[in-house]
């Protein structure tokens, strides 16, 4: 099990809480991190569950931002989020972050 933070940076101030809202109607349990919202990635079933959610989240939002994730295996900014903004893509993100690589 890994603990990812998953972070927009910049656009609207409350990106975050919004997220964290979404995960957690999503059924997706998020945790206590230092910067964005946490959640556990325990396998690759949650890094796509997950991944979708983030992905259905990105393509609603009209505002400007990158998306930071970070966990044990590595730490990724991503500028040009809505060019990766599709489930897969974030999942892999999500996957080499947890460490399930």
């Amino acid at each position: 099990m890994a603990e990812v933070a998953i972070e927009f940076v910049g656009g609207d101030p409350g990106i975050n809480s919004d997220l964290e809202k979404r995960l957690s109607a999503s059924g997706i349990q998020t945790i206590t991190v230092d910067a964005g919202v946490g959640v556990r990635v325990d396998g690759v079933a949650d890094s796509d569950r997950i991944g979708a959610v983030l992905s259905s989240f990105i393509g609603e939002r009209t505002d400007s931002f990158k998306l930071r994730l970070d966990g044990p295996g590595e730490e990724a900014l991503i500028h040009e989020v809505r060019v990766v903004a599709d489930p897969a893509t974030l999942a892999a993100f999500l996957r080499a972050a947890a460490y399930l690589l």
